[in-house]
């Protein structure tokens, strides 16, 4: 078995248009992570990448990005007020963005990756190439809350571990960058729109009822 050195799996990423991030190699099987085209982070072994170099994101989105939805953003004039709202997920988030009190674009993205750290720094990415590209004069961040259901009892705690994680490294993003933020109370934000129901999915329920309409 050919024994490779990582600098020739950098070279060889590169004549792909790729970016191999990595920077040890042990064998065909061990993860590496890598950039696509695309810019796609991907944490794949070797022997998956070599001879075809395909991004199995730019496959699911026929050769495109999750970022394409993003697409040309409409000029803001002075008098408008531009508005980023963010889901608090690692996973599938959504988003919306209003100049004054008017929708504009709204629409969710899958975030990849099996460990919480890493989608998490996608998110990070992600929504700093939103900002960037929408440049909006305030984020409102969906706040997070423990649920209180005893029959998921551990499984809600580690789910609001990973959520305030999250929250924790876009607070520290904003700042650093000094964007104006907010957090939307749930709690608050269901008895404004009157949003009603016993259990959680209840409640989930009349919230996209009312979004709906």
């Amino acid at each position: 078995m050919a024994i490779f050195k990582i600098e020739e799996l950098q070279k060889e990423a590169l004549e792909h248009e790729w970016e191999l991030i990595s920077t040890e190699y042990h064998n065909l099987n061990s993860e590496l992570e890598y950039l696509c085209s695309k810019k796609h982070t991907l944490y794949l072994p070797y022997k998956k990448i070599r001879n075809k170099y395909e991004c199995p994101i730019c496959k699911e989105f026929s050769n495109s990005t999750e970022i394409d939805i993003i697409n040309i953003p409409k000029i803001k004039s002075e008098n408008i007020t531009r508005l980023l709202a963010l889901d608090q997920s690692t996973k599938i988030t959504g988003y919306a963005i209003f100049d004054n009190d008017i929708l504009i674009k709204y629409g969710i993205v899958e975030i990849k990756g099996k460990e919480a750290s890493s989608r998490i720094i996608k998110v990070r990415k992600w929504i700093k190439l939103m900002i960037d590209t929408w440049k909006p004069d305030l984020v409102v961040l969906e706040d997070i809350q423990l649920q209180n259901e005893e029959q998921e009892g551990t499984k809600n705690v580690l789910t609001y571990k990973i959520l305030a994680e999250l929250l924790g490294v876009l607070e520290v993003f904003f700042t650093e960058y000094n964007i104006k933020y907010v957090l939307a109370n749930i709690s608050k934000w269901r008895n404004s729109e009157n949003i009603t129901g016993k259990r959680r999915e209840d409640k989930k329920r009349c919230a996209q009822e009312r979004i709906k309409k």
